[in-house]
């Protein structure tokens, strides 16, 4: 919903940097080996991910339907260049980008949402490009303690919000997004006690397995 961030959005990068502030470094750090020239952030909110890179020399475009993420993604140094834009349907030409980003979205936007989102990412991805999706994990054996912190924000977050993370619990996370899909994974690391994965996948499968 475009409206929905529209109180939160002036604080959301103060009150989730002490949790982000590590993967967002960690995601800089992957970038910096695949060394990308086109970038996308899809669902870029406030563009503070962009904004990293982009203090690094990474220039990248983000993409939101949220008018008050936009805005706050406008302010100050390093701005990214950012579009009111649906990321299911991007508008741009197939095979544009070297690099797709998604970050914690894919859980809250809906089950059906986030199959279309994956779907634009693989058409707007060149062959043999790069997504890098950071998100919660699958399974991967968090500890309860981390699963019930992780269910609290989730709650905290709002009804629909909520919901729709409930449902990609239990339909089976990114494992099950990603299943048949032309992607093999390069890598995936873990944050939050293993609750939180950041994954690498290459569009077109390689055979190979992914590092562990």
């Amino acid at each position: 919903m475009v409206c929905e961030y529209s109180f939160s959005a002036p604080f959301y990068d103060m009150v989730l940097l002490p949790f982000l502030g590590n993967i967002r470094g960690r995601v800089l750090r992957i970038v910096k080996e695949l060394n990308p020239e086109r970038i996308v952030d899809l669902c870029c909110g406030t563009g503070s991910q962009l904004r990293l890179l982009k203090k690094h020399g990474f220039h990248g475009i983000g993409i939101d339907l949220s008018e008050s993420m936009l805005k706050v993604a406008k302010r100050g140094v390093n701005a990214p260049d950012c579009l009111l834009r649906n990321a299911t349907a991007t508008g741009f030409k197939s095979g544009t980008f070297d690099l797709a980003m998604i970050t914690f979205a894919l859980h809250e936007t809906g089950w059906e949402n986030a199959h279309a989102i994956l779907d634009e990412c693989q058409r707007i991805l060149r062959p043999g490009g790069h997504l890098l999706i950071v998100d919660y994990a699958s399974g991967k054996g968090a500890p309860k303690m981390a699963d019930r912190v992780v269910g609290l924000i989730e709650f905290l977050a709002g009804k629909d919000h909520y919901g729709n993370f409930i449902r990609y619990k239990q339909s089976g996370g990114l494992d099950a997004l990603f299943k048949g899909r032309d992607l093999s994974v390069v890598s995936e690391t873990y944050a939050g006690y293993r609750s939180i994965v950041v994954k690498v996948l290459r569009k077109g499968r390689t055979g190979s397995s992914p590092p562990r």
